[in-house]
């Protein structure tokens, strides 16, 4: 299971994924001018990478046994101060100790559940935390890729 779930994060990263092009691909794609900007009220294509970054961050954590929680750099961090270098690499980081933490985890663990704060908030397995995160970063590459072409435009 580990070798399957690192071969999907890193097809999610840098592969062929079926949903479309990888982080890398649409990082790479980036107009670095439009990074700072907001369309009306979303998100910022900085504060959608350090909130990728955030909660990949957060899933190694539980992996290594951290009780699931907001991520310690918080939801939504203000990303205006960080270069946009700064915050690929930030997530680049986050992705590969991601992996080693895959790595590391215990092969009979994956349908276990993880720990919560509250017990009652949330109840799902570590499979489907990492599951999700794959889902999660879909969602915002799309995101991503949508405000970068809106704002390389104007």
């Amino acid at each position: 299971m580990n070798s399957f779930i690192s071969s999907e994060l890193r097809e999610v990263y840098a592969g062929s994924p079926w949903y479309g092009p990888s982080v890398t691909d649409v990082l790479t794609s980036i107009d670095a001018s439009v990074v700072y900007k907001h369309v009306g009220n979303t998100h910022s294509i900085a504060e959608l990478l350090l909130h990728m970054a955030a909660w990949t961050e957060e899933v190694a954590a539980r992996l290594r046994g951290k009780v699931a929680s907001e991520p310690s750099r918080g939801d939504w961090s203000d990303a205006s101060a960080a270069p946009w270098p700064e915050l690929i690499r930030i997530f680049r980081d986050a992705h590969f100790d991601l992996l080693n933490a895959v790595a590391e985890f215990p092969s009979d663990k994956w349908e276990d559940m993880v720990p919560y704060e509250n017990a009652e908030s949330e109840t799902t397995t570590f499979i489907k935390t990492v599951n999700g995160l794959l889902q999660h970063h879909a969602y915002h590459l799309g995101q991503i890729s949508i405000l970068n072409k809106q704002l390389s435009k104007s």
